[in-house]
């Protein structure tokens, strides 16, 4: 394989990967609210809608740590200010906590805690020891988080300097 051809067909894998990636997160990608709202005084395992070792993890954290902001806003646009202070802290989720049963339009002051999941942006790099325990190839390795539950997409490039052999590589991890 000439050197030309072999060009061409790293920027196609290179082109597909990126189209894989673009098609994965795109039916991956989380509906759910990043809101969770709790009246005051009701249980965090009722209001989240998680498996029961993420709810109680929520509830020991709540109880244990001292909330992030104090929300103050009307009633109608909680959830707007909630979301905006989750994305501004880049949290993946937001407990609120307070009387949420003012209507529309009334003055509230409600405690909100953020919550961090898995990393959002995993980086890897890595070393290929051939059996006589020599370096023989490189790897460098990115993913990012699709989904809530701790799956990610990647791309890994490999050089193989023993066989000159450059690799790129669409990873999936759950």
């Amino acid at each position: 394989m000439n050197n030309i051809s072999s060009k061409k067909i790293i920027i196609l894998v290179i082109i597909v990967s990126i189209g894989f990636f673009a098609v994965i997160h795109r039916h991956c990608k989380q509906q759910n609210s990043n809101i969770i709202k709790i009246k005051t005084g009701q249980k965090v395992e009722d209001s989240v809608q998680l498996s029961e070792g993420q709810k109680k993890s929520i509830a020991k954290q709540v109880e244990k740590v001292h909330y992030d902001k104090t929300i103050s806003t009307s009633m109608g646009n909680v959830d707007k200010v909630a979301e905006s202070e989750r994305y501004f802290r880049k949290a993946d989720k937001a407990v609120i906590v307070g009387d949420m049963s003012k209507p529309a339009g009334t003055p509230v002051e409600l405690k909100q805690y953020n919550i961090y999941a898995a990393p959002k942006v995993l980086r890897t790099v890595g070393v290929k020891v051939g059996r006589d325990k020599k370096a023989e190839g490189v790897s460098l390795e990115v993913k990012k988080r699709i989904s809530q539950k701790g799956k990610y997409i990647g791309v890994r490039v490999d050089y193989d300097w023993t066989e000159k052999q450059p690799a790129v590589w669409a990873t999936y991890s759950w």
